[in-house]
């Protein structure tokens, strides 16, 4: 992984720049090698696109941070006793917060419950929905999120796109399809109604299908509406998920045709939030997509939501921690703030956002 001459390189820069600060310290040359030093994160960054998000992410937190610190220690030493502790201040938090934000949070999976009444259901149905898992490996982790959407009771297993996400050579992104699919076929996922995969933004066809290749997963390229007895699911193509964004300005319209499915729950799913804005008689909307923001700043909410160009309310993306979104029509939608996240140039880090599997019953009225 480039992310091992990325950390030496930033460590001779640290020690070089801590050395001079060490032989002629003074507050002008703290300035002058902090600013460098941050600079050089982005710097060296760059010359390792392929994991640029990840290697910023290490950069600021695992090197910024402690050089902050020591070259703090260096400068109190030194007698400039204000800076020195002021910088030290600002660089203890950085690491802490990296280990939280790097180590901790994107491994919490929890389990999300929603309880949803309804007249049109006899008996209660319980729904897991995983969306966004979105990985460069298979790890005990992606293991772990498997195993538990296996072993809820569900009586229908709903999986919302993103499956993997990975930068580098096409033959170790064939090695990941493999291992994907090989956990998938080793949980052997089973639920009454069925187990469905819907294609997401990062998801080619032909990747799709080979994800889950005997895997006893139903898999759905074009928007198809299935009777399964108890409730009606509808599962959209990844073109009608995201509308706009595809070319086509026309809200999808999905209904009903006869009187006996109408009378039922509907049921329905797409990759994007997007399509929630359309015109349906669902009863519940699922989607995935923007993992919930990933990242959530304090009273001010997500940095982004990857929802752009739609008109599609901001709070509306950052998922739910309890409780369910009301549409203006009436229905029910979920947003899941998905499993995953977002790789490549994007930071690799979750914050105040912890991965989730939504566990959703629906009960007699």
């Amino acid at each position: 992984m480039d992310t091992v001459p990325f950390n030496l390189i930033l460590l001779i820069v640290d020690f070089l720049l801590l050395w001079c600060l060490a032989h002629w310290g003074n507050k002008r040359l703290w300035f002058v090698a902090v600013l460098t030093d941050f600079i050089m994160i982005k710097g060296v960054s760059v010359l390792f696109r392929l994991h640029f998000g990840h290697n910023i992410v290490e950069g600021v937190f695992f090197h910024f941070g402690p050089f902050l610190m020591i070259s703090g220690i260096i400068l109190y030493l030194r007698r400039f006793r204000i800076t020195g502790v002021i910088s030290l201040i600002l660089g203890l938090p950085l690491p802490l917060l990296g280990i939280y934000c790097v180590f901790y949070e994107p491994y919490a999976i929890t389990l999300e419950h929603y309880r949803i009444v309804s007249p049109k259901v006899e008996k209660p149905i319980r729904i897991v929905f995983v969306s966004d898992t979105q990985t460069n490996t298979i790890s005990n982790y992606e293991l772990k999120v498997f195993r538990l959407m296996n072993s809820q009771s569900a009586d229908i297993i709903l999986l919302g796109g993103d499956y993997i996400q990975f930068y580098g050579k096409t033959g170790d992104a064939d090695t990941l399809q493999k291992r994907f699919n090989g956990a998938l076929i080793a949980e052997k996922f089973d639920a009454p109604l069925g187990v469905y995969a819907v294609q997401g933004n990062n998801d080619s066809t032909e990747l799709f299908r080979k994800l889950f290749k005997d895997t006893g997963i139903q898999v759905m390229t074009n928007t198809k509406t299935i009777d399964l007895g108890p409730l009606v699911l509808t599962l959209l193509s990844r073109g009608e998920s995201f509308l706009s964004k595809y070319g086509n300005m026309n809200r999808p319209k999905v209904f009903l045709k006869t009187e006996e499915m109408q009378a039922k729950f509907h049921l329905m799913i797409g990759h994007s939030p997007a399509y929630i804005t359309g015109q349906t008689d669902a009863d519940l909307m699922l989607a995935g997509h923007t993992h919930g923001g990933q990242i959530i700043i304090p009273f001010y909410g997500p940095i982004a939501t990857g929802v752009r160009n739609h008109p599609f309310p901001r709070q509306w993306a950052v998922g739910m921690h309890t409780g369910t979104h009301h549409h203006p029509n009436g229905a029910r939608f979920i947003v899941t703030r998905g499993s995953g996240m977002e790789r490549g140039w994007a930071p690799e880090i979750r914050f105040l956002c912890k991965p989730e599997i939504s566990i959703i019953d629906i009960v007699p009225e």
